[in-house]
């Protein structure tokens, strides 16, 4: 198997089914709709090209003074960089990202669904309304006669 011959080579057509033939005609076709969709596509890829923000030179020389150890950091540089880091830090917690608004509402919802759920167990533990309106007959048949009974010893 040292010849070049002995090797099998495939030209054959990506999805297509082996022992199916296409017509000239359906080649053409398919030739000119993949044509078509890659000029579509490098027509949509021009017209609206990636802008990438260029970075401040402030962010820049922070950057590069992070890269480097404390110990080696004069106190001009120590105070430039807790600055930039610090006006970060508040630009990120002023301006929510749609995450952490999303994160805020599940977590408003889940403990909204804490507290029904704990209702819910609540009065599964609860006994019937009718053993409810019995024990507070006997409750109040209770009071009645504790009052009665204090009455008494007050006279």
């Amino acid at each position: 198997m040292t010849d070049v011959d002995d090797f099998l080579k495939h030209y054959g057509v990506l999805g297509m089914k082996w022992g199916v033939t296409r017509s000239e005609k359906a080649l053409a076709a398919a030739s000119k709709t993949r044509a078509k969709s890659k000029k579509t596509y490098k027509r949509k890829s021009k017209t609206a090209p990636k802008i990438k923000a260029q970075a401040s030179e402030d962010y820049t020389q922070a950057r590069d003074l992070q890269r480097k150890k404390a110990k080696s950091l004069s106190n001009e540089e120590m105070q430039v960089l807790v600055t930039r880091m610090n006006l970060e830090q508040n630009y990120s917690r002023l301006n929510p990202s749609n995450l952490k608004k999303g994160m805020a509402a599940t977590k408003t919802t889940l403990e909204v669904v804490g507290v029904a759920t704990n209702v819910i167990n609540t009065a599964k533990k609860a006994p019937s309304l009718d053993s409810l309106r019995t024990e507070f007959a006997k409750g109040k048949a209770r009071i009645a006669a504790d009052l009665a009974t204090v009455k008494d010893k007050k006279k």
